[in-house]
């Protein structure tokens, strides 16, 4: 990939620790991710995975359909949503559906460790015509299963590639009509790869609370949006799935660049937001934004907290991080007073490209700055090139970073001993009944995927709504989902995140949580004790 494409990949990751770069280094995995984003379970009516085809499928309104839909964008427009039976026939969407040029507005990351609230704002767009896909049907499988029946015609994904799919298991006859939750991000290309798995562990609770009798006797039936990273076609698309779908609440939100565009909107809606890949900071400040666990710009604190608690006897830390994106700089900005408190001093903090070819100048300075432990905030590729520059000139610190790394960052030997915040109990233990939860559903409903951070942060985010959603009336709607999150209080999830408390209309307070654990000769490992740590 060139240096600019790797910008264009950071351009999008505010955790900058996704493998945008390391997924298109490895076709193998790419292939066998594509195979299985075109099964999903099995639901009334939907369209078959399109095989071989750089498009996905739109399935049209299908009577007693549950489960999730995925909805796919045109390049250039506002998007077509896919519907299954809990909504009335879908309509063409029209509005703000051309690619903002400028950037989002009120959507800045808060300047202080410890949690300035967010501005929050709404993307200029302009307008466009809408996508509209063509009905198809036919009965699907599960993950790894083959979709049956004929495809309609194919809408586009934006950035290439396929979207992930629709699918949905029908459940258990309850006393409640069916409710529509929704997840509109960046589900396809190059970002997708990197935090689709969020919607995907969604989707994953959708399956297994649908077969327990759903929420409350409420069907559950999801709907995946695509907003191929533009801004404006996210806004247009939550519009569309509250105005037009019925969508109660938005849950496990993936779109770290797009979706402060959608944030006045919501408020003024007041539908509630469950939960996000933990790289928007509008979480905070914002009373219809729920967090499901510590976002940014407070994972600065729990980065450092997971490190300092591993690395003891350690006191002198290093930061490189990039200069395209604000939540990387975040780390350079904002690390020297969050690491007071943990006894650290900051002794250098370097600033690099994406695209350079070489970091050896970086990492003598901080050798020569007596830095023994080191924050890497980057992408997945600049995480592993920075450490190889490193250890090329000799020097082998102790590195630490947030928690959306990925497989080839935890399989390079060079990183071998790097500490990662996890902001949920860690995702790929299993000795608590929450975690073994998560995973006996991901055997059943996505077999053979990997659990990783990003299928545990949607899965988190959707148990936040399941708790909320536990005496939702008939008929359900947001207003019902709200009373239920604000009688929150205190409640870890069976232990998946920190003790959550929500007030009614009032913004949620940053607090940095974390479990530290650390890659070890390729596998991770759990370095928390089985406790969390919280700060604020």
């Amino acid at each position: 990939m060139s240096g600019s494409r790797r910008a264009i990949a950071a351009l999008a990751l505010p955790l900058l620790i996704g493998s945008a770069c390391g997924a298109r280094s490895n076709d193998g995995k790419q292939a066998a991710a594509a195979k299985a984003a075109q099964t999903s379970p099995a639901s009334d009516s939907a369209a078959g995975p399109v095989a071989g085809s750089a498009a996905a499928a739109v399935p049209s309104d299908a009577a007693g359909a549950t489960g999730t839909d995925q909805a796919a964008a045109s390049p250039g427009t506002a998007g077509t949503v896919a519907s299954g039976g809990a909504a009335s026939p879908s309509a063409p969407a029209s509005g703000s559906g051309k690619p903002a040029a400028a950037a989002v507005n009120g959507a800045a990351s808060a300047r202080t460790a410890n949690g300035t609230p967010a501005q929050t704002g709404s993307a200029s767009s302009g307008t466009g015509s809408s996508g509209t896909g063509s009905s198809g049907t036919g009965s699907k499988k599960g993950p790894g299963g083959d979709g049956g029946g004929s495809a309609g015609a194919p809408v586009p994904a934006p950035g290439g590639g396929s979207a992930p799919p629709s699918g949905g298991g029908v459940p258990a006859p309850g006393k409640g009509g069916p409710i529509t939750i929704g997840t509109v991000g960046t589900q396809s290309g190059i970002v997708g790869n990197v935090f689709g798995s969020v919607a995907k562990g969604v989707q994953v609770w959708v399956e297994d609370v649908n077969r327990r009798g759903g929420v409350n006797g409420h069907a559950v039936r999801h709907i995946i949006a695509d907003d191929g990273g533009d801004p404006s076609r996210h806004q247009a698309l939550v519009k569309q799935l509250v105005e037009e779908k019925g969508v109660i609440a938005f849950v496990g939100q993936n779109g770290p660049v797009t979706g402060g565009a959608s944030v006045t909107y919501i408020n003024q809606k007041r539908v509630p937001v469950i939960g996000s890949e933990g790289g928007s900071s509008w979480f905070y400040g914002n009373p219809m934004f729920f967090p499901q666990f510590t976002h940014t710009p407070t994972l600065v604190t729990s980065t450092i907290g997971a490190g300092a608690s591993v690395f003891t006897g350690k006191r002198k830390l290093g930061v490189i991080s990039c200069v395209e994106v604000q939540g990387c700089r975040d780390y350079n900005e904002l690390a020297t007073d969050a690491a007071k408190p943990f006894g650290l001093e900051v002794v250098y903090r370097g600033q690099v490209s994406l695209g350079q070819p070489d970091f050896t100048a970086e990492c003598l300075a901080a050798r020569n700055a007596g830095a023994e432990m080191m924050i890497l905030a980057a992408d997945a590729n600049t995480m592993t090139r920075v450490a190889r520059s490193c250890a090329a000139a000799g020097y082998k610190p102790s590195y630490m970073s947030p928690h959306s790394v990925t497989d080839d960052v935890r399989k390079d030997p060079t990183l071998d001993g790097l500490v990662v915040e996890s902001p949920m109990r860690p995702w790929f233990g299993t000795d608590s009944p929450a975690q073994a939860e998560l995973h006996r559903a991901m055997a059943k409903d996505a077999p053979g995927e990997e659990v990783t951070s990003g299928y545990g942060a949607g899965w988190v985010a959707a148990k936040l709504f399941e708790r909320a959603a536990r005496n939702l009336p008939e008929p359900g709607t947001a207003d019902g989902v709200l009373a239920g999150l604000w009688s929150i209080q205190n409640d870890d999830l069976g232990g998946l995140t920190y003790p959550l408390s929500f007030a009614k209309d009032t913004p949620v307070a940053h607090k940095a949580c974390w479990w530290p654990v650390q890659v070890d000769h390729g596998k991770w490992a759990d370095r928390s004790g089985g406790q969390v740590t919280c700060r604020g």
